[in-house]
């Protein structure tokens, strides 16, 4: 019994020693990193403005000017005053070069005129909503759009803000 009670500790112990003998410990390294990128900046360098226009005592028209660089208005149902000047407005928009932004305004805007009378733009662009390219760091966004001019429209001056917003994506 002696002897079986000496292999049973003998046993024990050796396996305690195998196993502490198979224990190891192991390390690994990461690396930390940031990459800051120069801030998106966005500046209007000119308003939009569809000109002056002759409204239509008994019909309504449109006035359009496309969202390019050099536009010029054309109209329907409505007369452009002589010597008239329109422009697209222009966005000159600055961040890190090649990154990718997107762009938020409003499909259209209500301009205030005299005694409460209003005129609607339905606003366009030349950027798409995402995946714009800052191709050098830099992009232009020329807006222009769609002007409804009401039957008989009441003769002043119209206006009204519209808002731009960009963002890395």
């Amino acid at each position: 019994m002696k002897t079986i009670k000496f292999f049973a500790i003998a046993t024990l112990f050796l396996g305690f020693s195998a196993s502490a003998m198979a224990q190891q410990t192991g390390n690994a390294t990461a690396t930390a990193g940031a990459t800051i990128v120069s801030p998106l900046s966005i500046s209007n360098t000119r308003n939009l403005d569809f000109g002056t226009i002759v409204a239509n005592a008994s019909e309504a028209g449109t006035v359009t000017l496309a969202a390019t660089s050099d536009a010029t208005s054309s109209a329907i149902g409505v007369t452009m005053a002589p010597g008239s000047a329109s422009n697209t407005a222009v966005f000159a928009i600055n961040g890190d070069a090649n990154r990718t932004f997107n762009i938020t305004m409003p499909a259209t805007v209500t301009l205030a005129g005299p005694a409460n009378a209003e005129m609607i733009i339905t606003l366009a662009k030349n950027l798409s909503n995402e995946n714009n390219v800052l191709t050098g760091g830099t992009s232009t966004l020329y807006v222009g759009g769609s002007l409804a001019v009401a039957a008989n429209q009441a003769a002043g001056a119209y206006t009204a803000e519209f808002n731009v917003a960009i963002a890395y994506e």
